[in-house]
């Protein structure tokens, strides 16, 4: 499709090929089959459609890329899927849910997703750009690990009507914060290298989790009976409420304690530990 200007919009190329074998005397050895190929879906101006409860969806067999400078925009649902997703635009749905399935990669530009959900089911790479996540009226959950390689580029979740649950994050020294007052689930280690780690709302540990980063800040709770959590911070480790399997610090920095420490098995602190609150 093309734009009002005649830009192609996108484009979609397609391959069907239908075959049978037979002998030509009516007898018949392999019935009719049909084979398609689908491949590249590229968008290559901004997409947009803010009618009420308009959705958009998109499916490639081979690479979605929504190219530089481009960007969609609609109230309703936004799917996108292919066997990568390559985003050089921003994404935005008004009233509804963004899905995307695929591996997804940012190029181009800082990338901002904002959906009232977002779901992404695969693993989300960048060498050189930041990326923002914004649920507006839901939650946001994130399949599989997300890595931004490049110094300084930041990692930011923000839902402010449903929890966030997300892997492994990591990024080069740049800040990742997270923020949901419905709950954090961390299913994966998170790694910001020298910058902040924040996390605004209570954070529940589906797995065993290690805190890289420079200051450490849990502002809600943490719980999690089956998993430990360990912080690597070289300046200061905040924490309220803890309730988890095992608790440990490293070496660098101080830990600041707002609430009662309670583990299953052992607590070790390798640096300072600073009482702001009556702890147990």
């Amino acid at each position: 499709s093309r734009t009002g200007a005649g830009r192609v919009r996108e484009s979609q190329l397609r391959s069907r090929v239908r075959w049978r074998v037979h002998d030509g005397k009516g007898g018949e050895y392999v019935p009719q089959n049909t084979i398609q190929l689908t491949r590249d879906i590229t968008f290559k101006d901004a997409v947009t459609n803010t009618t009420a409860g308009t959705s958009l969806t998109a499916t490639a067999g081979g690479d979605l890329t929504v190219s530089s400078g481009a960007s969609i925009q609609v109230d309703g649902d936004l799917t996108l899927s292919g066997s990568s997703i390559v985003l050089q635009g921003n994404l935005n749905s008004a009233a509804g849910q963004v899905q995307l399935t695929g591996p997804v990669a940012l190029q181009g530009q800082d990338i901002t997703i904002a959906g009232a959900s977002v779901v992404i089911g695969n693993a989300i790479s960048s060498a050189q750009r930041a990326l923002s996540i914004t649920a507006t009226n839901g939650g946001i959950t994130l399949g599989g690990n997300v890595g931004l390689s490049q110094s300084g580029d930041t990692l930011a979740l923000s839902a402010t009507g449903g929890a966030i649950s997300a892997k492994a994050l990591t990024t080069d020294d740049g800040a990742i914060t997270l923020n949901s007052a419905s709950g954090l689930t961390l299913a994966g280690n998170v790694d910001s290298g020298s910058a902040a780690s924040h996390f605004t709302g209570p954070v529940t540990l589906g797995a065993d989790v290690q805190v890289t980063a420079g200051n450490i800040t849990f502002d809600g709770s943490v719980s999690g009976s089956a998993h430990g959590l360990s912080l690597l911070g070289t300046g200061t480790q905040s924490l309220k409420a803890v309730n988890v399997a095992s608790l440990s610090t490293g070496s660098a920095g101080s830990t600041v304690l707002q609430g009662n420490v309670t583990t299953s098995s052992d607590q070790r602190y390798g640096n300072a530990v600073i009482a702001a609150a009556d702890v147990i």
